[in-house]
């Protein structure tokens, strides 16, 4: 009520983006009079995300495009595309990447591999995954992605970009790799490393690609130390999916929202998993 009280004297994107995440529909209207006067991306992006928080993902992706149009270099928008309609997001991306996808940014790549490998094409979405890695070796989504399609494959290019002395997130993403060729002990003793400093939920994520039950164990005892940690119950929530259990994963991300309601990337996931 009082972020609607304020609004009547000043429409303040910050007030919106609030009010979007507690109240989608009264939310609506406000930010669609917005975009009329503001047509940046980041106005366009917030009316693409009340779309999609009122669950129309025709008029959501005509937005997230129209965004990524006008800011292609901003991945936030790709993603919204990519998990509403991945076959319109192939054709819109194919013609940007190209035959080689010089001198994109690994996201833009990445989030073409996803749309591939979500419309059933996974040896071109692990081609797009590996170039991806290639650019950016910490990316553990882009691991994973090479992981699923080639287990074998995968582990020697993560092992060639990773020097001597790893950051967290090339321990992740070597773990992963390790875990998926059968070296389960040799993946959760990095990630046990991986933890004493860096809890965030890409970490579980990369744990329960290859040792949920585990993940979901160790997960839990940080929760019980620090339940007002929005990240861990997201990790929580990852570990789940990889489990297949949705039902508990979205409990899990109930929680984290409930710290981070205006989590993008938690939205994106809620998003995802009632579809």
């Amino acid at each position: 009520r009082a972020y609607r009280k304020a609004l009547g004297r000043e429409v303040n994107s910050e007030w919106l983006g609030h009010l979007l995440y507690m109240d989608p529909k009264r939310a609506l209207p406000l930010i669609e009079e917005r975009t009329r006067t503001t047509q940046d991306d980041e106005s366009m992006g917030m009316l693409a995300k009340a779309y999609l928080r009122n669950n129309d993902d025709k008029s959501a992706l005509d937005v997230f495009l129209k965004a990524h149009n006008h800011d292609p270099s901003d991945p936030e928008w790709l993603q919204g595309m990519v998990m509403i309609d991945p076959a319109h997001s192939v054709e819109v991306l194919s013609e940007r990447v190209g035959e080689t996808g010089d001198g994109l940014d690994a996201e833009i790549i990445g989030a073409y591999a996803r749309a591939l490998e979500l419309t059933g094409q996974g040896d071109a979405a692990a081609k797009w995954y590996e170039k991806a890695h290639e650019n950016n070796s910490s990316d553990v989504d882009w691991a994973l992605g090479m992981l699923r399609s080639n287990p074998a494959g995968a582990l020697s290019k993560i092992q060639e970009g990773i020097g001597d002395t790893p950051n967290n997130e090339q321990k992740m993403v070597l773990a992963a790799a390790k875990g998926a060729n059968g070296d389960v002990g040799g993946g959760r003793a990095l990630m046990e490393a991986v933890v004493e400093s860096e809890t965030g939920p890409e970490t579980w994520k990369a744990w329960a690609s290859f040792d949920p039950a585990t993940a979901i164990k160790r997960v839990n005892e940080h929760i019980e130390k620090n339940p007002k940690n929005g990240g861990l119950w997201m990790g929580l929530a990852y570990a789940h999916m990889s489990q297949g259990n949705k039902a508990e994963a979205q409990k899990a991300l109930a929680k984290a929202l409930e710290i981070e309601p205006q989590n993008w990337v938690y939205r994106m996931e809620e998003s995802q998993l009632s579809r």
